[in-house]
């Protein structure tokens, strides 16, 4: 399986969303996660109103994206300096072999 994801960082809003605002958003909406406002290369993909989010986060052991989810419980739980920007013009492109 290969991730791709392009991120516009000039794009989207500046404000630094808390994590349990990410749930429930629009599906397909992107989101970059900042550690005490710093950028990182893990990001939310949003599955609508009643499903749990998409976990993109870059596996440094292995050099290479992971996929995971977390619940509503999880995200409330995310420790205070986690947060999320909202990335609306972001593309992410998982090719999935068999």
């Amino acid at each position: 399986m290969s991730i791709k994801i392009n991120v516009d960082v000039g794009l989207g809003c500046v404000e630094l969303l808390d994590p349990i605002r990410v749930h429930g958003q629009a599906e397909g909406e992107v989101f970059q996660q900042y550690k005490d406002g710093v950028a990182k290369r893990d990001f939310l993909i949003s599955t609508g109103t009643n499903d749990n989010p998409i976990d993109v986060w870059w596996d440094r052991d292995s050099c290479k994206y992971r996929l995971s989810s977390s619940s509503k419980k999880d995200l409330r739980d995310f420790v205070p300096e986690i947060k999320y920007r909202h990335l609306p013009h972001a593309k992410v492109t998982i090719t999935l072999e068999c």
